[in-house]
């Protein structure tokens, strides 16, 4: 089920941003209720089965603003779309933590300089 904050979100977004709007239509949301999956991240995606999962942790989400939350989103997003979770497979099982954080920076590069 999307948390409520993210469905405020996809309304406001969906003629806006139909891109964003289409991959959050489609994900599967679950929360991490135990908090290990995330490991203190907000939030983060998987493919089980060809879809798309979107992890989240409530508590850290709702006490985002609306921009924090609408970068949040995006950037779980880029992850999808650059394929990372395919183009690096051989590399996330040798190091998943290094892996990521490169990652994290180069997405986090291209939305900043996004307008």
């Amino acid at each position: 089920m999307r948390p409520e904050r993210i469905v405020t979100l996809m309304n406001y977004i969906a003629d806006k941003e139909p891109l964003i709007y289409l991959f959050l239509i489609n994900c599967d949301f679950i929360e991490d209720e135990t908090k290990q999956v995330l490991k203190g991240s907000p939030a983060g995606v998987a493919y089980k089965d060809k879809r798309v999962i979107f992890f989240y942790d409530k508590e850290q989400i709702e006490n985002f603003t609306k921009e924090e939350l609408f970068f949040l989103i995006i950037h779980e997003a880029f992850h999808i779309l650059k394929k990372h979770h395919e183009r690096h497979a051989e590399i996330i099982k040798k190091n998943q933590l290094i892996t990521n954080m490169a990652e994290d920076a180069a997405i986090n590069h291209e939305i900043k300089n996004m307008n």
